[in-house]
């Protein structure tokens, strides 16, 4: 076991690790740094950000998602070689990715200027709503796989969540065997893994 530091505070948690063994931590401070070689490199934070990011996750290329808090609003950032992404709204804010695949798609959930939280998917600096793919507006993503399939969650109320699969259009619900589901990761193949109920099972859901 390798302990990795802290890019900032009195300590750190990891939040990805990509192709080449390099790590994402973020420290208790709200810094953002990438471990690799027994060193830490931090990340540039937004200008205007007092209390630091909260980093998402990282890809196999070493890019990395977080949201920070800039002035008064939560924004969401992406880290590339080429520099800091600002990944914008649906017309309003906070914008909060959850996830980002392999080809640089990102989902996550953002605010119209209604105030109404929206699931969006974002590629190539355009952020697309995602209930013009028949999501529910109020599903927040989770996972995307290198294929574009999505998975997120539904809180209906009362602790009942209902897992789906989104796959280019086409919603799955995988709650249809088990209702309180809860998607967490999705591979390449489709697989999806989670839980159901309050306090499990772990499960593995596949395609017949």
């Amino acid at each position: 076991m390798t302990d990795l530091g802290t890019p900032g505070g009195s300590y750190s948690a990891a939040y990805g690790i990509d192709r080449d063994g390099r790590v994402l931590v973020g420290g208790s401070d709200g810094s953002l740094g990438i471990w690799a070689d027994g060193r830490i490199t931090r990340l540039p934070l937004p200008p205007n950000s007092p209390t630091g990011c909260t980093p998402t996750a990282m890809d196999q290329a070493g890019r990395v998602i977080a949201h920070c808090l800039v002035g008064r609003n939560i924004k969401g950032y992406l880290w590339r070689p080429s520099g800091r992404v600002n990944l914008g709204s649906l017309g309003g804010y906070p914008t909060w990715p959850t996830a980002i695949n392999n080809s640089g798609e990102i989902v996550g959930y953002s605010h119209l200027s209604d105030g109404e939280f929206r699931p969006f998917i974002w590629h190539a600096g355009i952020m697309t709503d995602l209930t013009a793919q028949k999501v529910f507006s109020d599903m927040i993503p989770t996972g995307i796989n290198a294929g574009g399939a999505i998975i997120g969650n539904l809180n209906t109320g009362g602790g009942i969540s209902l897992a789906f699969l989104v796959d280019h259009g086409t919603v799955i619900d995988l709650s249809s065997l088990a209702p309180r589901a809860y998607a967490r990761g999705i591979n390449a193949a489709g697989e999806v893994v989670g839980e159901t109920n309050v306090d499990g099972p772990a499960v593995l859901w596949t395609r017949n």
